[in-house]
């Protein structure tokens, strides 16, 4: 992940209580909907 974020500072343990997240059925849709947002494509 740190592609994402490439100067953010995280230990493991931070990681791994974010990554529950992306054990999700909506978690694909729910950052391409943020992205598709952010550039203007979606309201």
């Amino acid at each position: 992940m740190k592609t994402w974020s490439p100067t953010w500072a995280f230990d493991h343990d931070t990681f791994d209580r974010a990554a529950t997240s992306f054990d999700n059925a909506g978690f694909v849709d729910v950052v391409i909907h943020f992205y598709r947002f952010d550039v203007g494509k979606t309201a």
